[in-house]
């Protein structure tokens, strides 16, 4: 049996020889040291290349030989493919595929170090599709980050700063701090240089800081974050005020440094690193925290296929255990705004295919919604509504519900339904013609076998929602066109006690599925132009349940009123 606590070199043995023998192949000098790291072994070797002598250390990784061992030369300095700070050589990406469980660490040096070698010589470097910023190099305070804007530029100089930020300490240490810098100004200046976006910081970041930030050619490398404040500190006299905020216990204030970084291979723009400066009654510490950018242009930089969405208002009604991991999904690729509707409160009961557990226990489900996205994804606005939609009971809140209803659906580029209520559905398609938006509807089948989405765009020359409900429901012979029902179970429903009606049963990574294909079909209702009404249905097949999506275009019926009406608007 596998033993973690067992080191490699007893497990295998022969892996071991195999690395002896191919240092002493390779002519190269070495002595194995398994003391000089608790459960690693290092291997002390002297590389010899044309003229030069390299006293190189390798230390090989508790899990080889999966992955490669990690190899220093602490009496050279290179300046290029070397950690200026722990002397560790680049010999390859990051990638483990870079490395072969079949190699020995003397075929690694034989294979990297020549090339390294000219390199450095050269003044040029492999760079294996990466690139080498200088912030990447030193350690940080753990769960811990400010964020930055990371188009933002800075001129030589000092500015001040504003740091939204959320700390939190235990008896012996600091748990976490996260801030984002809101706003810098120039020193001795009333006008802002550059503002975070509609981001408005973490809105969790109850304590605001005051800031300097000092721009610098480069920064300078020393491991230690004290020594390294204080190094600063001698050339800039700014990075020696100390604008504390009283928290108690203890004291916290944080100074910014600005420096020129490779950004992305072979471009230098502006990296920052933060330091945090923590002081009590007998001690004062000073803590490297890790800049992060996150602006809008950094965000969108891994999906810029939904750039568009930003600028997006989308209806969403139903957010069950379909509906409220969509709203998460236009969340968190970045939609304006969402309004979001479901009158329905959070039985912990449906926990397994809801989106939260306990601590939204009866809770409004689109104020939870509310409350997790304003948190998470702040860019997106979200109105959150609990309308019964076509309740006729309205009584004395008659102009409420008519001033909600008017909200839900003010400036809505899309009208999204997670409800499986027919009424609503045929409600919502009909006020989505007159708005002249499109409108998507999805619903999953008991027991989780099947799933219906449907999208209907404005100006389509297919047919319309009433023309699905007939093809769903007529028989195969039908003259106009049957479209079959999803797959449903025939023991697919439960009765939970304290219930008024039946539920449906279905996993959430089952109903997933749908939701998933709702957010891809109505990101393209907005974002592509071609984007034409369509109907795709789920199932699943073979032993394994693979996810089988089916395309349908509908046909109008001749009796449709609505598609009829739409041909002679077109007519004329």
């Amino acid at each position: 049996m596998l033993s973690f606590h067992t080191p490699w070199w007893q497990r295998f043995p022969d892996v071991l020889e195999r690395e002896r023998q191919g240092f002493a192949d390779a002519g190269m000098e070495f002595e194995l040291d398994d003391t000089a790291r608790p459960g690693q072994l290092v291997v002390h070797v002297v590389y010899k290349f044309n003229e030069r002598v390299l006293h190189l250390d390798v230390v090989y990784p508790h899990l080889f030989p999966y992955f490669r061992p990690e190899i220093s030369a602490d009496g050279d300095t290179f300046e290029i493919h070397q950690n200026p700070l722990d002397k560790r050589l680049c010999m390859t990406g990051d990638r483990s595929a870079e490395w072969y469980d079949f190699e020995t660490a003397a075929d690694l040096i034989d294979r990297r170090m020549p090339e390294l070698l000219a390199d450095n010589d050269n003044k040029v470097g492999y760079r294996e599709g990466q690139a080498a910023p200088v912030s990447g190099f030193f350690h940080y305070l753990p769960q811990s980050t400010v964020i930055v804007d990371g188009t933002w530029t800075l001129p030589s100089g000092t500015f001040d700063a504003k740091v939204k930020a959320n700390i939190a300490f235990n008896i012996h240490t600091i748990e976490f701090f996260r801030g984002t810098v809101s706003e810098i100004r120039r020193r001795k200046s009333r006008t802002t240089f550059r503002k975070m976006d509609n981001q408005q910081g973490h809105k969790a970041q109850p304590v605001e800081l005051s800031c300097p930030i000092i721009v610098v050619p480069e920064l300078n490398l020393i491991n230690d974050a004290k020594k390294q404040l204080q190094a600063l500190s001698v050339m800039h006299p700014a990075a020696s005020e100390r604008h504390w905020i009283d928290l108690g216990n203890s004291s916290i204030c944080v100074l910014g440094v600005s420096f020129k970084e490779e950004i992305t291979p072979g471009e230098v723009g502006q990296g920052f690193q933060f330091f945090l400066i923590v002081k009590t009654a007998t001690d004062e510490d000073v803590f490297r925290v890790r800049a992060q950018r996150g602006g809008i242009t950094d965000i969108g930089t891994r999906v810029p296929q939904v750039q568009g969405l930003k600028k997006k208002v989308i209806t969403l009604n139903g957010v069950g255990a379909l509906g409220s991991p969509a709203a998460l999904e236009f969340a968190r690729n970045g939609a304006k705004h969402l309004l979001i509707n479901d009158r329905d409160y959070f039985d912990i009961a449906t926990s397994p295919r809801w989106v939260f557990g306990l601590p939204a226990a009866g809770g409004i489900k689109t104020f939870e919604l509310k409350k997790h996205i304003d948190l998470h994804y702040p860019r997106t606005d979200v109105s959150a509504f609990s309308i019964h939609i076509g309740f006729a009971d309205i009584g004395q809140g008659f102009k409420v519900y008519i001033d909600a209803m008017t909200q839900l659906f003010e400036h809505t580029n899309a009208i999204v339904d997670f409800s499986a209520e027919i009424g609503v559905q045929n409600f919502l398609h009909g006020f989505s013609v007159d708005l002249g938006v499109p409108f998507i509807f999805a619903s999953a089948t008991t027991g989780g076998e099947g799933g219906l989405v449907a999208r209907f765009m404005p100006g389509s020359h297919h047919g319309c929602w009433y023309c699905l409900q007939c093809a769903l429901h007529s028989d195969e012979d039908d003259p106009v066109q049957h479209i079959p029902p999803p797959a449903m179970s025939d023991d697919g429903t439960a009765f939970p006690a304290g219930c008024t009606h039946p539920t449906f049963t279905g996993v959430s990574f089952d109903l997933q599925e749908v939701t998933l294909q709702t957010v891809r079909m109505t990101t393209q209702a907005l974002l592509d132009k071609n984007a034409d009404s369509l109907v795709a249905r789920l199932g699943f097949s073979g032993k394994s349940r693979i996810p089988v999506w089916e395309e349908f275009e509908v046909v109008p019926r001749p009796e449709c009123r609505t598609c009829n009406s739409r041909k002679m608007e077109a007519a004329s």
